[in-house]
């Protein structure tokens, strides 16, 4: 099927087919017990037209299934509603033909406002409603089915069948907005290549953070990857990927799920890190040493050759009375301290904090 129709509508596709298919069957049952012949072999011929559709799902020819299945049933209708009358509620697939004629709009041609075919066919089925009342208004019924309990039961079945295509259709369509609205989200908060939040997404979160802590225990760390303009010259721009997106899963693993450590890709080679710490500065401090000899342990294999990772950390901890953009650039300062001081380390304001 085209691209627009994903898997929730193939999979709900074969579901629909199923569902029309056992129907047909029980119909086939009923109209040959209450001796109504032309209905009967009708109904064999449906179970037929399912049973082909079947392969034409598993080949994905999408058209064909769908020119064969609407035209199967509108004639069904169409008989049914001649032969039986109005009780039997077969004049409601009229409803799910409307439903059907947008979902297909939508998905299959990938239209992105309505266009005139499914309005035009809409009329044409609501038209065609009123012409069925019209006419088993006017004319006798063929076959007559005293059991009421058998007249009733199908004309609750037709019109759940009915609507429940309506039903079906905006399920499909609301998990296809969610989804789409989910992958903007994504797309919006998230950096592509390493799926960590971006800058934009860690500017909102340390707002909220500076905003709302109330004991002052935040640390914000800016990681940079060392010589990364010399492997990316060396080994490639895939190869420095490789190093970002191993960088970005050391940095994952140390988040615990709990809330208090979110991680996002600054720029470039640059991370960032929101620390919601619970104990005191210096064991935070000691946290950092340890990832940073985590990266400098790791290191990344790209095509049979080692490349050597370490980082260079500046860690600032957020203090009473400094501003948000402040603290931003006592963070970038501690880093840029750090590589004047020979990369490959953890530079902190904790010595200036001593004296505040």
């Amino acid at each position: 099927m085209p691209e627009k129709a994903n898997d929730f509508v193939i999979k709900g596709t074969w579901i629909v087919n199923i569902i029309l298919l056992v129907c047909h069957v029980n119909f086939a049952f009923l109209f040959y017990f209450n001796n109504a012949d032309v209905l009967f072999w009708f109904n064999c011929g449906s179970v037929a037209v399912y049973l082909i559709s079947f392969e034409l799902l598993r080949r994905e020819m999408a058209w064909t299934y769908v020119y064969l299945v609407f035209a199967e049933i509108y004639l069904f209708m169409i008989i049914s509603v001649m032969f039986l009358g109005w009780e039997f509620g077969f004049q409601h697939y009229c409803i799910s033909f409307i439903a059907s004629l947008f979902f297909s709009d939508f998905y299959m041609n990938g239209v992105k406002t309505i266009s005139k075919k499914p309005v035009v066919m809409g009329m044409f089925n609501a038209f065609l409603y009123i012409i069925l009342r019209v006419w088993t208004h006017y004319h006798p019924y063929i076959y007559k089915i005293e059991n009421k309990l058998i007249v009733n039961f199908m004309y609750v079945m037709n019109t759940l069948i009915g609507f429940s295509f309506l039903i079906m259709y905006l399920s499909i369509y609301s998990h296809t907005v969610n989804k789409l609205e989910r992958e903007l989200r994504q797309m919006a908060e998230r950096d592509p290549l390493t799926g960590l939040y971006n800058r934009r997404k860690m500017m909102q979160l340390l707002s909220l953070a500076v905003d709302s802590e109330k004991n002052e225990k935040i640390a914000v760390a800016m990681l940079d990857a060392d010589f990364f303009k010399k492997i990316n010259d060396t080994y490639g721009h895939d190869a420095g990927d490789e190093v970002l997106k191993r960088l970005a899963d050391i940095l994952k693993n140390k988040d615990s799920g709990d809330g208090k450590f979110f991680i996002c890709r600054w720029g470039g080679e640059e991370f960032f890190v929101l620390y919601k710490y619970e104990g005191t500065r210096e064991s935070v401090i000691d946290e950092f040493e340890a990832l940073r000899s985590t990266v400098e342990d790791s290191g990344v294999t790209y095509e049979d050759q080692k490349i050597r990772i370490t980082v260079t950390i500046g860690l600032a901890f957020y203090h009473s009375g400094i501003q948000l953009n402040d603290l931003l650039k006592e963070a970038d300062t501690l880093l840029y301290d750090g590589k004047e001081s020979g990369r490959n380390c953890v530079s902190t304001n904790i010595a200036k904090l001593q004296t505040i």
